[in-house]
């Protein structure tokens, strides 16, 4: 699969600077129009979140710690009996698949998320220059998922 730029046939890739302006695009677009409906579907489930947490009691305990793994042990503990850790898995899960079927819609669609199609790119199968199938596209976002896994390394390279 290679990006195409506008309407007509390119032997040209485009630049990392312009699939990161079309991502970043992308990222902002979603933020402010999911954010606030992520915040009112998470509260209505688990409720508004608790209290803020008392920074310097908390460094205090952690200081007292002779041991790393005690550490360790008494900062996930907190977490976890904040409640945090479980929104944090259930908002983590939920977005992820959320944004793989949108993300995948799009592609399908219109051969491009919103970010690509200001910037007048699209995806196309490298061969034929025909749209994405529905296996290409499974196979993208499997892709996308891999390439997260060590820090993002795989969309650098």
């Amino acid at each position: 699969m290679r990006f195409m730029l506008g309407k007509k046939s390119a032997d040209h890739y485009a630049s990392f600077s312009r699939r990161m302006w079309a991502a970043t695009f992308d990222s902002l677009l979603l933020i402010v129009l999911f954010a606030p409906v992520f915040d009112a579907v998470f509260t209505y489930f688990y409720g508004a979140p608790q209290g803020s947490v008392d920074i310097v009691e908390f460094q205090q305990h952690m200081a007292e710690q002779t041991d790393t793994g005690q550490a360790l042990h008494y900062f996930w503990q907190g977490f976890h009996d904040s409640g945090l850790y479980d929104r944090w898995v259930a908002n983590t899960t939920v977005q992820t698949v959320l944004l793989c079927l949108l993300t995948g819609w799009c592609w399908r669609r219109w051969s491009a998320t919103p970010g690509k199609l200001i910037l007048r790119l699209r995806i196309v199968d490298a061969a034929s220059e025909a749209r994405m199938t529905d296996r290409q596209v499974l196979l993208r976002l499997l892709g996308y998922f891999v390439s997260t896994l060590p820090l993002f390394a795989g969309f650098f390279s």
